[in-house]
């Protein structure tokens, strides 16, 4: 996460000298940031209701204790057959469907397969495939090299995990990594590969990511730190006036955390866009929030999860 927060350094540098340039004698600096803003607002919360819906995803690769002493070929079956029990529980229990010929198991790669046979509350469509590794580190005291993590990577195919519940419902698609601690008091992460986007009514975003979390499995409530860096792609035609001064889309969230489907209750959130544009909000649980730019721009965005 660190090095998200030095790149942002370096782009309110690069604000402090676009803004000067940008003020010359016959240009109002606002007239481009008026109408940007709120596409970009409205692009961002839509990006992290995906990265929650994500969290919750990775958070069925959450890796059980109990691997001491043993070689990283057990530890890695043990926690590929507990993934793909909760994966069973999750069919037939939420998506109200058989696993029967939509889960499916090679060594230790699965693929999960979604379609209108399912007719739970959770209705997905698409697909993903995961396979596991055991990452080692030297012991303590020792020589020998012991389990700390598990390494899952996970290949969608136009996942959606559709549901009434949510305002809006992302598709998934490229190659996310997720590193589960054998800690239980350590944070999961991921960070997203190069082929990694979502699509929403917004449209397709491309988005080079880490997140870190923990999960409240009482509350179903999540507690996560976001950095990334988002683009608009697949656009047809090509990008208007208005897109292509956007421009890539940096962010990065500190203290998320939203509880079930409900508006997100916490978190800060700094956006830079476009020629060094930079907004700000935090998350209070209301369905609206108050954006904050420079030159004393400040404007109400609507919140997915409220509409």
């Amino acid at each position: 996460m660190g090095a998200f927060r030095v790149v942002l350094g370096v782009a309110s540098v690069a604000v402090l000298l676009l803004g000067c340039a940008a003020e010359r004698p016959g240009e109002d600096p606002l007239i481009d940031t008026r109408s940007a803003d709120p596409v970009v607002t409205s692009r961002t919360t839509a990006t992290l209701g995906g990265s929650a819906g994500l969290v919750r995803l990775g958070q069925a690769f959450r890796a059980s204790g109990g691997a001491e002493g043993l070689a990283p070929e057990v530890v890695a079956g043990i926690q590929f057959n507990i993934v793909v029990a909760a994966l069973e529980q999750w069919y037939e229990r939420t998506l109200g469907c058989s696993p029967d010929g939509l889960l499916t198991t090679d060594a230790l790669s699965l693929e999960a397969r979604f379609d209108e046979t399912c007719d739970g509350l959770v209705r997905p469509t698409g697909r993903f495939t995961a396979s596991v590794e055991v990452e080692q580190a030297p012991c303590d005291g020792a020589q020998d090299m012991c389990a700390v993590a598990i390494a899952w990577t996970l290949v969608f195919d136009g996942l959606e995990l559709a549901s009434p519940l949510r305002a809006s419902n992302p598709t998934y698609d490229g190659t996310l990594g997720l590193r589960s601690p054998l800690d239980a008091d350590a944070r999961m992460t991921w960070r997203t590969g190069p082929d990694f986007a979502m699509a929403f009514g917004v449209g397709t975003l491309a988005y080079a990511s880490e997140a870190s979390w923990v999960y409240d499995d009482d509350t179903d409530c999540i507690d996560a730190d976001f950095s990334g860096r988002m683009r608009l792609v697949d656009v047809d035609p090509a990008l208007d006036d208005l897109d292509a001064r956007i421009g890539e889309i940096v962010l990065e969230v500190e203290g998320y955390r939203r509880c079930g489907e409900a508006c997100p209750e916490g978190g800060s959130v700094n956006v830079i866009y476009g020629f060094g544009e930079v907004l700000r909000w935090a998350y209070d649980g209301g369905d609206e929030a108050r954006v904050r730019g420079p030159r004393g721009r400040a404007f109400d965005a609507p919140l997915p999860c409220a509409m």
